[in-house]
């Protein structure tokens, strides 16, 4: 057992050597290689987070900008409706009065036309009436003419 103690501290001494430039190779590639290049990383997370950010930033600008171009057509969209309705009422009231025009213009010609109608009826009642008189006249003074003779 003394022999393995024995060896077991040769090996631990010769050792010694091997663990000071193993600690000096992790030492000299923290500070020289391991840090630098962490901070470079963190630089660059930092960077990529930044970046992120104001891209969600301009995403949300943008996405608040489209809602009030958005509004501002539908607005739009609403008072050309408004006016173009206001537009139709009044030509369609202006068409109702023409219409209406119209319908008095025709009601009044044919009121006159009646009248004429039977004006000219009554006329020829008259007209008639005096011809079937002078007719029967003549019938009946040729018939008793004829009777006389």
């Amino acid at each position: 057992m003394d022999l393995i103690i024995q060896f077991v501290g040769q090996t631990l001494v010769r050792a010694i050597p091997t663990f000071i430039l193993v600690y000096l190779l992790y030492w000299y590639l923290n500070k020289f290689f391991f840090q630098p290049l962490g901070d470079v990383l963190e630089k660059r997370r930092q960077a990529t987070e930044g970046t992120i950010e104001r891209a969600e930033a301009m995403v949300a600008k943008a996405a608040e900008k489209t809602a009030e171009y958005e509004q501002a057509l539908a607005d739009t969209r609403a008072g050309i409706y408004k006016e173009n309705e206001a537009a139709r009422a009044k030509l369609m009231a202006q068409q109702a009065e023409v219409m209406e025009g119209a319908r008095k213009t025709a009601a009044q010609t044919v009121a006159s036309a009646r009248e004429e109608l039977a004006e000219q009826a009554a006329a020829s009642r008259a007209a008639l009436h005096a011809e079937s008189e002078r007719l029967a006249e003549q019938i009946a003074t040729s018939l008793l003419a004829g009777r006389a003779a």
